[in-house]
């Protein structure tokens, strides 16, 4: 793996750290199973772009939320040669959503019992 120094950042991860790792020590074990992440990383063998909402987790063990790309990069055979990945950080927004949620949640249920 190789990182732009935003990514190291928002990681916390230095770019000699982040060298030696592979994409499964960042992946959310909890929600998201081996079987999950081969099939993702067959998909990228194959040349099949992948997108969507990632639950990563920081040096430190704090989650953060990526809204991202991970695109391959294709030789002239068609054989994916590497995967370049544009992430954006959503955590903030993520927490803010899952926040209004649960206050929804609680004004139904306080809604139901005024009735």
């Amino acid at each position: 793996i190789s990182a732009n120094p935003s990514f190291c950042e928002l990681m916390g991860f230095t770019l000699n750290e982040i060298k030696g790792k592979s994409y499964w020590d960042f992946w959310d074990r909890k929600n998201e199973t081996e079987d999950e992440y081969q099939k993702f990383w067959n998909n990228l063998r194959e040349g099949v772009l992948q997108t969507g909402t990632f639950k990563r987790h920081k040096k430190n063990n704090d989650e953060v939320w990526l809204n991202a790309v991970y695109s391959p990069v294709l030789n002239r055979k068609g054989q994916t040669q590497k995967i370049i990945q544009l992430a954006f950080d959503i955590t903030q927004s993520k927490r803010l959503l899952e926040e209004t949620q649960s206050q929804a949640k609680i004004l139904r249920a306080q809604e139901k019992e005024l009735r």
